[in-house]
């Protein structure tokens, strides 16, 4: 065999091996380009608890999210972020309630979890009316003038009192208010409140007159 033969003999295997080397190289460059990133970001929920009946609305919704989480929403709602805790504040309707979060990363993945609540807001309140009477005037009287001072006495832990809507002064337990009548027959009516938000309605008076003094 001949110099110049076992030359390109030489230069014929390099060539293949330069080419294998390449191919090896694009068909990895290849490979890493076409891969994407698939895992969904892991998102749970610290706060509330599940089944947890809750008493007032909205709440606040706490929990912990993966590092390379973007944006989390709880019921639609965004959640703001301290490192990987998450906060959000969520109104809730009586009865039952889903409480649906979803994370997502910077490639769209996107994790989820939920819970359910109870909103029940009668749970540990007090149910008694504050009980409420009318003094004055007497039921069916007349007058000739308006307003009128309209007068009674309510239950110690009443908070408001009004009458046709006319917010009454009080004074431990009685209250004073005045109001406004039309010619003719009036209904007075008296509500009182607690501050657990008991409501009653009681006693409607009906005065008559022709309103000339």
């Amino acid at each position: 065999m001949t110099l110049g033969h076992d030359m390109k003999h030489y230069r014929t295997i390099a060539v293949v091996v330069v080419l294998s080397i390449w191919t090896i190289l694009v068909g990895a460059c290849g490979h890493q380009k076409g891969e994407k990133d698939t895992t969904a970001p892991q998102v749970t929920i610290t706060s509330p608890t599940h089944l947890s009946t809750m008493q007032q609305t909205p709440i606040v919704v706490t929990g912990e999210v993966a590092a390379d989480a973007t944006e989390v929403t709880v019921n639609g709602l965004p959640a703001t972020f301290d490192n990987q805790t998450w906060t959000a504040t969520v109104p809730l309707q009586e009865g039952s309630n889903t409480l649906t979060v979803v994370a997502r990363d910077a490639a769209g993945n996107m994790g989820t979890t939920s819970i359910q609540v109870i909103l029940d807001i009668t749970v540990g309140k007090d149910p008694t009316t504050p009980q409420v009477t009318i003094t004055a005037p007497t039921h069916l009287s007349t007058v000739h003038q308006t307003p009128i001072v309209v007068t009674g006495e309510v239950a110690a832990d009443a908070t408001e009192v009004t009458v046709n809507g006319v917010p009454a002064t009080l004074q431990s337990q009685t209250w004073t208010a005045t109001v406004p009548l039309q010619e003719g027959s009036n209904m007075l009516t008296v509500v009182s409140q607690d501050a657990a938000g008991n409501l009653i309605m009681v006693n409607p008076r009906l005065c008559r007159g022709t309103l000339k003094v």
